[in-house]
């Protein structure tokens, strides 16, 4: 269950460590562009996950590898930044969901792209089925 206090400490981080990387870190090793998608508190408020998402996907290894060892700096940046007696120790993931949401807009700009199905003859004199038989038959040579 999330408290207002609970909720209020982490958006307070959440804004604090997206500050300390706007300001920029100087380990060649994280590059891109870095945004802070959310933060959750465990219920004793002592450790706080960090979630990240990393762009370009090339460098989020890399970029995650660097920001998990510059954790202690960061944690010193951020307690610096919130009045908090305690700071909570930060825990720093990597944030997949964008990149299942692009996959998702990905594959509607694909259907997007997809010339149009026409749409069937509507002869108001005919009904649905024999709509449906008359454009069946112009597709077909009869012989006789």
């Amino acid at each position: 269950m999330s408290t207002r206090r609970s909720q209020q400490i982490c958006s307070v981080l959440q804004q604090a460590v997206q500050d300390v990387f706007s300001k920029g870190l100087q380990d060649p090793r994280i590059a891109g562009l870095i945004t802070v998608t959310g933060v959750t508190l465990n219920p004793d408020l002592t450790v706080a996950r960090v979630r990240i998402s990393v762009l370009p996907h090339e460098k989020q290894a890399l970029t995650m590898h660097g920001i998990r060892s510059a954790t202690r700096h960061l944690q010193h940046e951020v307690a610096s930044r919130v009045s908090l007696r305690k700071t909570p120790r930060l825990e720093f993931v990597t944030d997949e969901s964008f990149k299942s949401q692009a996959g998702v807009l990905e594959a509607l700009n694909k259907i997007k792209e997809e010339p149009p199905v026409p749409p069937l003859p509507t002869d108001p004199s005919l009904d649905q089925t024999e709509a449906l038989e008359a454009t069946s038959q112009e597709g077909t040579c009869d012989q006789s």
